[in-house]
């Protein structure tokens, strides 16, 4: 490709091999490079040996200097620094610039290997389910017996009884179905997906005299569900945002209660919680569930203690820092004052990739453009989790 190296597209993705690359060329070491593809779909350049670090061939003795002094600088102020190096990169290529992005890019990657855990293995969450307030009536399916609820008296009634609440698990089938409710998105012509599926026990009460409709069930196969990004994203910035998403429901799980007094931990509600679509977004997201698989009970935490990681969509250029955002929603700065030492990994940060955009969501923590933008540019996910995040640990 005649403009590789010049472009975004499609030779981004040898930014941080060229040096090498040249270097080989020039000393007549390979006649066409050998380019492999790393586990988290980077390229990876060897002209002769294969890496320890699975990527860009760098000599051991000097790799083992770089590392030492990377140990002594930090990993947040090593994260500065490739900020800068990427600006850098932007507007002049330097050999010197690039080849010390490619240490620091193996650097994180050795300490990348996300150990796959139990610790989410017994957790379930409680999911409050959107069924319409204007619907008298409630229909569903196990795949073995048919339900139809209706409101009586302040009670349900199912099937002609009596009941206070009514519960019902996948039977034959890995899922229930609410038959009496469509969800089929806009695009789907053939009425392939109606969203209307579940994992798990559906279990349904009245309040006020409103159907309240939940769903409980794992939470790595609520995660499954979720419809936070597409399944065509990107696999660095996919695992990003679904570490932090598994971080962030299990954070309602264990510390803290989002609906004090309710029977749930969770809303389907994007607004409120996390968007959860359910089976139907599991079944045309193969790459979300490979990336979930490969990162099963990997999350957050700061100082060994899990947290609440915040993320949005888009921010204008900056992220807020926690202390900002408080202060923006009209509180007052001794209580901000207070609130942010629990916070104390949610700081404001450079976000190049929201350059130009218009600012979608609360603008604290990851954002979705800046996990675009980094990744594009050859960061892990551990990366760009500990550039938006400071001191965090992902494990």
């Amino acid at each position: 490709h005649r403009d590789t190296g010049h472009t975004d597209c499609p030779g981004q993705k040898l930014y941080d091999q060229l040096a090498k690359i040249r270097e080989d060329l020039s000393g007549g070491k390979i006649s066409s490079p050998n380019i492999s593809y790393s586990s988290n779909s980077n390229l990876a350049y060897n002209s002769n040996t294969t890496s320890t670090y699975n990527m860009l061939s760098l000599p051991d003795e000097k790799m083992t200097k770089y590392f030492q002094i990377f140990d002594r600088v930090g990993e947040q102020k090593l994260l500065e620094a490739m900020l800068k190096i990427e600006k850098m990169l932007e507007t002049n290529y330097r050999k010197d610039v690039s080849e010390l992005k490619s240490y620091i890019v193996a650097y994180f990657k050795q300490k990348d290997n996300y150990n796959i855990s139990n610790r989410t293995a017994d957790k379930k969450i409680k999911v409050k389910l959107s069924y319409p307030e204007n619907l008298d009536f409630i229909t569903l399916t196990d795949g073995l017996a048919d339900y139809k609820i209706e409101k009586y008296n302040g009670k349900l009634l199912v099937n002609g009884e009596e009941k206070e609440n009514f519960s019902i698990s996948n039977g034959i089938r890995p899922y229930v179905e609410i038959t009496s409710w469509d969800r089929t998105p806009v695009w789907d012509r053939e009425k392939i997906y109606k969203d209307n599926k579940f994992r798990g026990e559906i279990f349904i009460y009245l309040k006020n005299d409103k159907f309240v409709v939940v769903n409980n069930l794992p939470l790595e196969d609520y995660l499954k569900g979720l419809g936070e990004i597409s399944n065509s994203e990107n696999t660095v910035k996919a695992e990003a945002i679904l570490i932090s998403a598994r971080t962030y429901a299990l954070w309602y799980i264990e510390k803290d209660r989002k609906f004090p007094g309710e029977l749930y931990d969770a809303s389907d509600d994007p607004d409120i919680f996390q968007k959860y679509i359910g089976y139907d977004l599991e079944l045309r997201s193969p790459n979300l569930n490979k990336i979930l698989d490969n990162t099963k009970g990997v999350v957050l935490t700061y100082n060994g203690e899990l947290i609440k990681p915040w993320y949005f969509s888009s921010s204008t250029g900056k992220t807020l820092s926690f202390y900002e955002y408080c202060l923006k929603n009209n509180n007052s700065q001794n209580y901000c004052e207070t609130e942010k030492s629990k916070y104390p990994f949610l700081n404001s940060k450079d976000d190049p990739g929201g350059i130009g955009k218009t600012q979608s969501g609360h603008g604290v923590g990851m954002s979705g453009t800046g996990a675009t933008y980094f990744s594009s540019k050859g960061w892990t996910s551990s990366m760009i989790l500990k550039y938006f995040y400071d001191g965090i640990q992902v494990k």
